[in-house]
C-alpha cells in the first residue's frame, strides 16, 4: 500500500490523545510521502505519532522488539493501531544530532550515536528468524545475489529511475561478480543483522541534558551485513561535515564504526573493501523500497532523491566489474 495522504486524519490524533489522556498540545514535525509525525507534549512529558504505509509498518514491531530486548536507545512504543496505519511512542531525546551541531560536528556525540546504533545490531544478531517473521526485509549476504535478481526485474522502477537499457546490461552482466563479491564478504565471518538503512547524524537523537543519544526512524531497517550502514554513515559524515580522511577525527569514527568486531588485524582493511564494493547495492535497495512505498507523484517533488537510485547502482556495475 502507497500512503495517499500522509497527514495524520483526525481519527488517529483522537487516538493517541485518548491514550494520553491528558490534555496534550499537539504539533505536526515532518510530512514526507512515506510518513508523517506529530509532536505531542503534556505534563508527563512528549511523545509523538507516527503514521506510516503498510510498508514501513515493521517500524512499530521493530520498537517494541528494542524494548523487549532492554534497549535504552530506541523510542519506547506506547500504542499501536495497525487499522489506521499509526504508532504511539515516548521521545527519545530531544533533538537530532544534526539540529544539535548547526554545521558543526562534534565526534564524541556522533560516536556515541554510532554505539547506539551497534548495541541495535549486537541485540538482533541470534534474532534473525524472529525478525524475518515480523517482515523484515531479508538482504543478508547470501541472499543478495537473489535480491539482486529480483531488482533487475524491476524494469518499469529502474527506467523511471533513470537507468538507460545499457546500464540495465551493465547490472544484468554484473551478477556473477556479485555472486563473488558476496561470497567474500561472508567468509570474514560477520554476522548478519538488524541495520538501519537511514543511519545518520538525523536519526540519531541527543537528550541534551544528559547527552545521551539514540536512534530513530526503525521503519528503515533491513537483515544484511553490518559494514553496509556504517559506511554509508562514514561517507555522509565526512561529506556533510568535511571530515578529511587522514584526520583525527576521521580515525575516531573508522574506530567507532569498525573496532571491536573480533577479526583478525590483517583483515581489517580486506574486510572494509569487500564491504565497500556492495555498500552502494545497499544504498540503492533501501532507496527502492522507499520509491515503492510511496505515490510516484510525491516522490518526484523530492528534488534530493533525484537520481540516486541511478547512481547507486552505476556505482555497483562500476565497482563489481572492476573486482571481477
Amino acid at each position: 500500500m502507497t500512503m495517499q495522504n500522509p497527514l495524520p486524519d483526525a481519527a488517529a490524533l483522537a487516538w493517541a490523545l485518548d491514550i494520553l489522556g491528558t490534555e496534550s498540545h499537539a504539533a505536526p514535525v515532518v510530512s514526507t510521502p512515506w510518513s508523517s509525525v506529530t509532536r505531542l507534549s503534556n505534563a508527563a512529558g512528549v511523545f509523538y505519532l507516527k503514521r506510516t504505509p503498510d510498508d514501513f509498518w515493521i517500524e512499530a514491531d521493530i520498537l517494541r522488539f528494542c524494548g523487549a530486548a532492554g534497549l535504552d536507545c530506541t523510542p519506547e512504543l506506547i500504542a499501536a493501531n495497525r487499522a489506521r496505519g499509526c504508532f504511539l511512542m515516548k521521545a527519545c531525546g530531544d533533538t537530532t544530532l544534526r539540529d544539535y551541531f548547526a554545521g558543526t560536528a562534534d565526534i564524541d556525540l556522533l560516536c556515541s550515536g554510532i554505539a547506539a546504533g551497534r548495541r541495535i545490531m549486537a541485540a538482533a544478531v541470534d534474532k534473525i528468524p524472529a525478525l524475518i517473521a515480523l517482515g523484515v526485509p531479508d538482504w543478508r549476504v547470501r541472499q543478495l545475489p537473489e535480491v539482486f535478481a529480483h531488482m533487475l526485474d524491476k524494469t518499469a522502477l529502474l527506467e523511471a529511475e533513470g537507468l538507460s537499457a545499457d546500464d540495465r546490461r551493465q547490472l544484468q552482466s554484473a551478477a556473477r561478480p556479485l555472486a563473488a563479491a558476496c561470497a567474500r564478504l561472508d567468509a570474514f565471518g560477520i554476522p548478519d543483522t538488524l541495520c538501519h538503512c537511514d543511519f545518520h547524524d538525523g536519526n540519531i537523537t541527543l537528550a541534551r541534558g544528559t547527552l545521551q543519544t539514540g536512534v530513530i526512524d526503525l521503519g528503515e531497517v533491513a537483515l544484511t551485513h553490518p559494514f553496509f550502514p556504517l559506511l554509508s554513515l562514514e561517507r555522509r559524515l565526512a561529506g556533510r561535515y568535511n571530515i578529511a580522511a587522514e584526520s583525527a577525527a576521521a580515525a575516531q569514527l573508522r574506530g567507532a564504526c569498525f573496532d571491536g568486531w573480533d577479526i583478525p588485524a590483517k583483515d581489517a582493511a580486506p574486510l572494509r573493501e569487500a564491504a565497500a564494493s556492495l555498500t552502494p547495492l545497499f544504498f540503492a535497495l533501501a532507496h527502492i523500497r522507499l520509491c515503492e512505498a510511496a505515490p510516484e507523484e510525491e516522490l518526484r517533488k523530492i528534488t534530493r532523491m533525484q537520481g540516486r537510485i541511478r547512481d547507486a547502482l552505476r556505482e555497483t556495475a562500476a565497482l563489481l566489474t572492476d573486482a571481477a
